[in-house]
């Protein structure tokens, strides 16, 4: 096949993602509403779209409403990597153990 190569700058980036960003910002909320978790200090942020600085700053900006922030300190490649293993195992009928998310990886 045939490479694509443009230039983009981020203001444009973001303008062509809006919609994209929009609607995880609109999920962010629902799980943040109807979770029925109650109360959430904090929020942490995994894969690589999370890394998006405008993501960032719309869901910091929606859950401060609530009093929560990101966590910036999770590696998140780590967090998503224990999440599937333990989907996984959940899947199998394997018993589950508490993995702990360390901050001595910070991103």
């Amino acid at each position: 096949g045939n490479d694509l190569q443009l230039m983009l700058t981020l203001e444009d980036f973001e303008h062509e993602c809006k919609d994209l960003f929009d609607a995880v910002t609109t999920l962010v909320e629902l799980v943040v509403k109807e979770g029925g978790m109650g109360f959430v200090p904090e929020l942490v942020l995994a894969g690589g779209a999370m890394r998006i600085p405008r993501l960032q700053k719309n869901i910091e900006k929606l859950i401060s409403t609530h009093g929560a922030v990101i966590r910036k300190t999770v590696d998140m490649d780590r967090a998503v990597s224990l999440g599937a293993a333990t989907v996984a195992a959940l899947h199998c009928s394997v018993g589950v153990v508490r993995l702990p998310l360390d901050e001595s990886q910070p991103y």
